[in-house]
């Protein structure tokens, strides 16, 4: 990374000075073909296009050399994708340079198979890099989402037995500190408070809560302890 950092700043400084030196004013639709006959523009373009392929090159090898047995299916799928981005950024960089040698050389390849084969190429690298992107992002969505189904359906299970609860002389000793609220907010706020209510309560009298009820709320207990993840619903709790 410090070799990759160093070439960096050489090359940076390179171009900065390749292209103040250059002189290419009005507007290009295509640099290479307007330009590239410059020997300064040349280099200058062969320095950026050079580290360009370094950097996918580089993230490629340790995208595939990355160990991602315990990662998600779509995080896996993302990261073959984006190195496969990779592969058609160094491959886009060196159609690119054999242009710029070609321009360097009074040959223009305007609209010939290698320009066609670069835009392509950079076309397929862009929409890697946003496949790539996007497939662990929309996994986590999706986890979040089903987290908050999740925990949508705690509260409800739950919601009868905290109403109930509360009108107890132990529930009501309990109120204080849990801050109890019966409306409908499906946040890791109210479920927890829920759960340590019914916990205070279950202390101060066991015999208040029904082996029916002592079922739904271990097997929620459980999601919580198991942050979120999916836990069988053991059977006859009526959920």
């Amino acid at each position: 990374m410090k070799v990759l950092l160093a070439v960096g700043l050489v090359l940076g400084t390179a171009q900065i000075v390749l292209l103040a030196v250059s002189d290419t004013r009005g507007s290009a639709a295509s640099f290479t073909d307007t330009f590239g006959h410059i020997p300064a523009i040349a280099g200058y373009q062969a320095t950026f296009f050079g580290w360009f392929a370094m950097i996918c090159g580089y993230t490629c090898f340790e995208m595939m050399r990355r160990n991602r047995s315990g990662e998600s299916r779509a995080f896996r799928i993302g990261f073959d994708v984006l190195g496969a981005a990779c592969l058609a950024g160094v491959a886009a960089a060196v159609l690119k340079m054999v242009q710029i040698g070609m321009e360097l050389n009074g040959i223009t390849d305007s609209g010939g198979p290698q320009a066609v084969a670069y835009q392509v190429l950079l076309a397929l690298m862009i929409l890697g890099f946003a496949v790539g992107f996007i497939l662990p992002s929309s996994e986590r969505i999706k986890a979040t989402f089903r987290a908050r189904r999740r925990r949508a359906q705690d509260i409800a299970a739950l919601r009868p037995i905290v109403a109930r609860l509360v009108q107890t002389p132990q529930g009501r000793s309990s109120l204080g500190a849990a801050q109890i609220f019966l409306g409908d907010r499906p946040s890791k706020a109210q479920l927890y408070r829920w759960f340590i209510f019914i916990g205070d309560v279950r202390v101060l009298q066991p015999a208040l809560i029904s082996p029916h009820e002592t079922a739904i709320i271990d097997e929620v207990g459980t999601r919580i302890e198991h942050n979120g993840s999916t836990v069988q619903r053991p059977a006859g709790t009526g959920r």
